[in-house]
């Protein structure tokens, strides 16, 4: 198995849902700051969407944590390594448990989008966005 992700694509990918929700609660400077402190100050607002959110990170490390152990492997080895099959069902079970959480943190993210955008049809304020 051939590992192509970097701590560069992990911080990232990170990166992308720790910034949006900053910017949806209106944190200041969310570009300029590290995904440490916007996480930190995502926590300290008590938003509900934190817990989601420090699931998908912890889902997200604990695959990204078997992609280093398996490159450590293989460059111990200076080959490329072939999953045993204990491995395989480790990774698929990572891999579904990481998209289980994004697809959670997204579902809530989409959810208070929606609670909290309001448009006028002429008619008073209604709820939710017409695509």
């Amino acid at each position: 198995m051939k590992v192509f992700i970097s701590e560069t694509d992990r911080q990232r990918a990170i990166r992308i849902a720790i910034v949006n929700i900053a910017k949806f609660y209106g944190i200041q400077k969310p570009d300029t700051r590290s995904n440490q402190s916007l996480y930190n100050e995502i926590q300290a607002s008590g938003q509900p969407i934190f817990l989601q959110l420090k699931e998908y990170i912890e889902a997200y490390n604990n695959w990204f944590s078997f992609y280093e152990r398996i490159k450590k492997i293989e460059e111990a080895n200076d080959r490329e390594h072939d999953l045993t099959e204990v491995e395989r069902t480790e990774l698929s079970t990572l891999i579904q448990r990481r998209q289980e959480k994004l697809n959670a943190l997204q579902e809530a993210f989409d959810k208070l989008q929606f609670e909290n955008f309001k448009r006028s049809n002429g008619l008073g304020n209604v709820d939710g966005i017409i695509l």
